[in-house]
């Protein structure tokens, strides 16, 4: 591994951290607690796309815990097991991380800021636009530190279906 590589991957890492940090003040912050949380899986019947140093921190976990058994036929994510559950929830992409916090965006091509939540925490009463401040992550700074981290990876910009980092590991 070079040196870049591995700077890369550490600041990975520490954007990961820094996520889980702020989804555990994010929750503190909210009047009633997520419907996301570890098992739930109404999100993954997609597949999601991710950047290299994304799909590198995911073929390391599939070192650890071994190919998915994926059926032939099945949709979504291939990481989830037989009940659901991600096989590899402590390395999931940040995607995968940040779901489910309200969060807030700019729309493309205008200057208006638009929010949004997973329909499960809008059943539970967390509305994006009247959430605490600090309870509403921000997707372009989070989207530009992976962005820059995944170019001083090596990555070119192209998100990968998930599906092909399984395959390029021999699931």
């Amino acid at each position: 591994m070079t040196e870049r590589v591995a700077e890369a991957l550490s600041r990975y890492r520490a954007i990961r951290d820094a996520l889980d940090a702020f989804h555990v003040k994010a929750e503190a912050a909210l009047p009633v607690a997520l419907a996301c949380r570890r098992g739930c899986s109404a999100c993954c019947s997609r597949e999601i796309h991710v950047f290299d140093v994304e799909a590198a921190a995911i073929r390391a976990a599939l070192r650890d815990v071994g190919p998915p058994e994926t059926s032939a036929g099945t949709t979504g994510c291939p990481m989830l097991d037989a009940a659901g559950g991600c096989r590899i929830y402590a390395e999931r992409p940040l995607i995968c991380r940040s779901h489910g916090l309200p969060v807030k965006f700019r729309q493309e091509n205008t200057l208006s800021e638009s929010r949004d939540i997973c329909p499960l925490n809008e059943d539970v009463g967390i509305d994006p636009w009247t959430a605490p401040t600090a309870a509403v992550l921000n997707l372009e700074v989070l989207n530009a530190q992976l962005a820059l981290v995944n170019r001083l990876y090596g990555g070119d910009g192209r998100r990968l279906p998930i599906s092909e980092v399984v395959r390029a590991t021999g699931g």
